[in-house]
């Protein structure tokens, strides 16, 4: 799913299919709803992710489209949007290995090896 864009018409049933989704925080999927008023139509975009498996969507609103209007899309980047982890706590190992360096020299034919 990294690599492709989904964009979802939002009901209550994709919204419960996407619960059970693996998204994550980098997730390229979007939902649209029509809102129709008296005066006017207008599609609701928004992006649809997870902090972290385990956690619930979040779907927030980045634009609008309108007939009269057209495209209206927020100018806040993707990792400011998605900057708040929601308490995700990161798993951190660190593996110290330890490597060899030789280091040689060579007076009057004899060679000298050194490792540090």
């Amino acid at each position: 799913m990294r690599d492709s864009v989904w964009l979802i018409e939002e009901t209550e049933s994709t919204l419960d299919m996407m619960e059970k989704l693996p998204l994550d925080v980098a997730s390229s999927v979007f939902t649209f709803k029509l809102n129709v008023t008296k005066t006017s139509s207008i599609f609701e975009i928004k992006e649809v992710y997870k902090p972290y498996h385990e956690h619930a969507i979040i779907s927030e609103v980045i634009g609008h489209w309108t007939s009269i209007h057209g495209l209206s899309m927020t100018n806040e980047p993707l990792w400011e949007r998605r900057k708040d982890l929601r308490g995700f706590q990161f798993r951190i190992a660190v593996v110290k290995v330890s490597t060899l360096t030789l280091f040689g020299l060579q007076l009057s034919g004899i060679t000298y090896l050194f490792d540090f």
